[in-house]
């Protein structure tokens, strides 16, 4: 299971008469691969705490390497490639997407800012 006591996010309220199509949506984005666990969590929204449905890292599962070196972090970022696109492509749409939702994730910012000036060099 992941590391830690929390982050920050986004909550989606899934509607009832949807529900299930919109599950069965994330279950097959989100567990494409071995790699995550489905887990219910307690998300606070405000003064509201509310169930909530994510997917953590497993990092028994063979696709997750969570003690690589930044290097080969830089590295596989600059070089990977899968069937939905680039892992750079990946970064980008994250740190992208973070900042239209006013979320400023330094970590992710650098990773990719140290990508692109390897890809670049």
């Amino acid at each position: 299971m992941d590391h830690g006591d929390g982050c920050e996010g986004l909550i989606f309220r899934i509607a009832k008469d949807v529900i299930e199509v919109e599950t069965e949506l994330l279950w097959r984005r989100e567990l494409i691969f071995a790699g995550y666990v489905p887990t219910i969590v307690t998300a606070i929204v405000g003064d509201e705490r509310l169930k909530a449905l994510t997917f953590v890292a497993d990092h028994e599962a063979n696709l997750i390497c969570g003690d690589i070196s930044r290097d080969d972090q830089i590295q596989f970022l600059v070089k990977g490639r899968g069937i939905l696109g680039t892992s750079l492509e990946y970064l980008e749409n994250v740190v992208a997407q973070f900042e239209v939702l006013g979320i400023n994730d330094e970590e992710c910012a650098d990773l990719l800012a140290e990508a692109k000036a390897r890809k670049d060099a």
